[in-house]
């Protein structure tokens, strides 16, 4: 009879297991860096156009880090492997780090997955944070990254000037003119980073932005 017993609670243990396998078979690990890069130059380099207020958008939220696995939630900082990319970018002294986060979830097959809200960095005067949008994880043949990020900056009073000509043809003010110029020219400059990636899993891919950037890994749990 004990003998019995103990097979069948050896079943049911492996039954629980390979149910529990199969559950986390679409389930992966998501880890981004996002990154502002700081040089005036990349301002200046183009004629940024003016972007109406993103809209919002039906997205989960991430949670705190859970014991089990549990959709959206966050990974513990000693489980992120893209330590030693963020450090590069910190020392260039060009980049500036936004984000660096992971966590887990099911990634369905779809061409619409469920977006991520993002949100990192400060709060600007006009309320929005630095970095604001969605990341939306979906998957075929690939994995399919869907960026739906917006970067806002402030600009400083020469960027604005340069920004303003640049838009409208005037002639760009003297050093001289930009100290008597008022401060509702110093504006936040929103661009849009809206870049769909294809990738497989084990792979690490930096999705590009005259203005910012995103390093993105993606695991699956087993």
């Amino acid at each position: 009879m004990t003998k019995i017993y103990t097979l069948l609670i050896t079943v049911l243990a492996l039954s629980a297991s390979l149910a529990h396998s199969q559950e986390l078979d679409n389930w992966y690990s998501i880890e981004i860096i996002i990154f502002s890069n700081e040089e005036s130059a990349a301002v200046q380099a183009e004629t940024w156009p003016l972007l109406p207020e993103p809209a919002q958008r039906d997205a989960v939220n991430l949670q705190p880090a859970a014991v089990d696995a549990t959709p959206y939630s966050l990974m513990a900082a000693e489980k992120l492997t893209l330590t030693t990319a963020k450090a590069q970018l910190q020392r260039s002294g060009q980049y500036r780090t936004l984000l660096h986060t992971g966590w887990i979830q099911p990634v369905q097959r779809t061409q619409n997955p469920t977006p991520v809200r993002i949100v990192a960095g400060n709060i600007l005067d006009n309320g929005r944070y630095e970095l604001e949008g969605y990341l939306g994880i979906g998957r075929g043949q690939y994995l399919h990254v869907r960026p739906d990020l917006y970067l806002n900056r402030i600009l400083s009073p020469a960027q604005a000037n340069a920004l303003e000509q640049a838009r409208s043809a005037e002639p760009v003010a003297s050093a001289a003119e930009l100290n008597t110029l008022p401060f509702s020219l110093q504006e936040v400059l929103t661009v849009h980073m809206d870049q769909p990636r294809r990738m497989r899993s084990g792979e690490v891919h930096y999705i590009d932005h005259p203005l910012f950037g995103m390093v993105v890994s993606i695991n699956p749990l087993q």
